[in-house]
């Protein structure tokens, strides 16, 4: 597989992920069921099975949270370990898996070699932040920290024996992102305050080694206009 395909598949979930390619809205709810009025050609998972898609298996242990879920995929990961990707995945991941092995000519094991995010290929388990969990506890949204000190919100879904990783879910349109992430409503509040696409890194620190730095505007010294006079005390500049 080229280079060049390998990053389109990061460019297509990246926009999946921010909500710029309509695989998901702002609002996070498990959609079991096509609605009413839903084009059925939009959001299907394509039920073509093959090897990436089927089996897999569970988890040796209940995943009881989505920090596990991403903690057991990000130790997959390092470790090489693309079964036990397989086993964090949700369905509709694992169809992605397959949808990218037949796309790309690629083989399941590559498929799901690197996580399906970059933020699972850190030296180090990256920071997490802003988990949401959806009204009916079925869908959650999770921000994790990149290597280039910005943020990917990250899908799970409950399925199984605990949490799964969501990415084919929210890729084929099946689930919805579960409210705002923080870094939109940072960059929201930033441009609220004039500040525009000013980079806000709060993780800087105090010399500003890692981010912004701002200098202090001095305030000039307040006039008086009228100063107090003291009992028995003429005006500074009263002529005697």
């Amino acid at each position: 597989m080229s280079k060049t395909a390998f990053l389109l598949i990061f460019v297509i979930l990246s926009l999946c992920l921010a909500g710029l390619t309509g695989c998901a809205g702002t609002t996070g709810q498990a959609i079991n069921s096509t609605p009413a009025n839903a084009d059925n050609s939009v959001g299907r998972v394509p039920h073509s099975g093959g090897e990436c898609a089927e089996g897999g298996g569970e988890p040796a242990v209940a995943i009881n949270s989505p920090i596990e879920a991403y903690t057991f995929l990000f130790e997959a990961v390092k470790r090489g370990d693309t079964d036990g990707v397989k086993q964090i995945s949700s369905k509709a991941t694992r169809e992605l898996a397959q949808f990218t092995a037949n796309s790309y000519k690629k083989s399941c094991a590559e498929s799901y070699k690197n996580g399906f995010t970059e933020t699972a290929m850190q030296e180090k388990m990256p920071q997490t932040r802003d988990l949401r969990i959806s009204d009916d506890g079925i869908t959650a949204s999770m921000e994790v920290k990149t290597a280039k000190n910005t943020w990917d919100d990250i899908p799970f879904i409950k399925e199984g024996n605990g949490w799964k990783l969501a990415l084919g879910d929210l890729f084929f349109g099946k689930i919805k992102k579960v409210g705002t992430p923080q870094s939109v409503r940072e960059q929201e509040n930033a441009n609220a305050r004039g500040l525009g696409n000013l980079p806000i890194n709060p993780m800087a620190n105090k010399n500003g080694a890692n981010g912004n730095t701002f200098k202090a505007v001095p305030v000039p010294n307040e006039k008086i206009e009228k100063p107090l006079k003291r009992p028995g005390q003429p005006l500074a500049n009263q002529q005697k």
